[in-house]
């Protein structure tokens, strides 16, 4: 699995630059010295900036170490203290310096405490990243004819996962694979997601069919779920070279890309898990080279500023090309270059028919079973 995020925009980029330690850094050094130089410039008549000194150690507190901040908070009172040689020394003057020493006092206790948090921020998003790497499981490659590839993006900026979840199991010959979207974001979705895949692996391997999986899944997450809470989700099964077979929760319809053309899998849809259970599976022609993508709504209702959708065009476009994670990593490109940001989770799962042999045909129309 490849939990790759996306490259940020470019004004994300610019924005992230000008709060970075280094940025916040040259600020405050500017904002001393134009500071001091202006207190000796301005007769004492008209103006003392003296007092303005601790903004600068003020601003060094916002990003840089504690260390920084009261090197910073020492050149400004140096600095207040010295303004006596071009100001009048009087009662004012001791009490602009007291201020100075104030606020940097101020200033480093600031960056004391915001680089503590920092740190266990660091911390808890090490462990959260740990345990939802481990949510989500690392797809091999090949599982007999079938080539697989993944791509996952989270909205959160802080997290790694969020309500998307993706999940397979393969014995016997036979590879079921479900892929889905929890309502709501945040830890709450996470949560949520988890018990969708815990419910996947267990029943996932052990009903005979696909169809009893997908509504056991319903059956075990109803309880936990109020009637706000659902998940759409496409349950997928492969066992033979020839046909894929495929159950809709109220999930967008699989694209098939066979040869060069793309279109979505005729799937009878059904009502979302954990609203009510599953009342048809269908079965689709699978041969040598095709390809399957399994998409959350994040791909295809990715907007620009004007609120246009990505265009199905451009979706297909980047199916029809390269290899699978060459594939996967054009819709990603794509995605950001007409969004500029995500808004929604996104995952995907690339399923390629890498079958040498001579693929068993079904007929062109799907088949469906109650």
């Amino acid at each position: 699995m490849d939990l790759r995020s996306i490259p940020t925009a470019p004004e994300a980029a610019r924005t992230d630059l000008w709060r970075s330690p280094r940025a916040i850094g040259l600020a405050s050094a500017a904002l001393l010295v134009v500071t001091s130089l202006s207190d000796v410039a301005i007769d004492s008549r008209v103006a003392v900036l003296t007092v303005l000194l601790g903004l600068a150690p003020l601003l060094a507190s916002s990003a840089l170490t504690p260390r920084s901040t009261a090197g910073f908070a020492v050149a400004a009172v140096v600095v207040a203290a010295a303004s006596g040689l071009w100001n009048d020394v009087d009662v004012q003057y001791c009490i602009r310096v007291a201020d100075v020493v104030l606020v940097g006092a101020l200033s480093v206790l600031v960056a004391v405490v915001r680089a503590s948090r920092e740190a266990d921020l660091r911390d808890s998003r090490r462990i959260a990243g740990v345990a939802q790497e481990a949510l989500l499981p690392v797809l091999p490659e090949q599982v007999g004819p079938v080539r697989l590839a993944t791509r996952y993006h989270s909205a959160t900026r802080t997290a790694q996962i969020g309500g998307d979840f993706f999940d397979f199991v393969a014995d016997g010959g036979r590879l079921r694979l479900v892929l889905g979207d929890v309502s709501g974001k945040g830890i709450g979705a996470v949560t949520q997601a988890a018990r969708v895949i815990r419910a996947f692996r267990q029943y996932g391997a052990s009903e005979p069919d696909l169809l009893s999986a997908a509504r056991r899944v319903h059956e075990y997450v109803t309880p936990f779920w109020d009637a706000e809470r659902y998940a759409t989700a496409v349950f997928v099964e492969i066992t033979d070279a020839g046909s894929v077979t495929v159950v809709s929760a109220g999930h967008p319809a699989p694209l098939h890309v066979s040869g060069t053309v793309v279109r979505e899998l005729p799937v009878h849809p059904c009502l979302p898990l954990g609203i009510g259970p599953a009342d048809h599976v269908t079965t689709h022609p699978w041969n040598a080279s095709d390809r399957l993508l399994l998409y959350t709504d994040g791909l295809v209702e990715a907007r620009n500023r004007a609120g246009g959708f990505l265009p199905r065009a451009s979706i297909e476009a980047a199916l029809r090309q390269g290899n699978p994670n060459e594939c996967l990593d054009q819709l990603l490109d794509r995605v950001r270059a007409h969004a500029g940001q995500f808004n929604d989770d996104l995952a995907l799962l690339l399923l390629t028919n890498d079958s040498s042999a001579t693929a068993v045909r079904v007929p062109d129309a799907s088949t469906s079973r109650a």
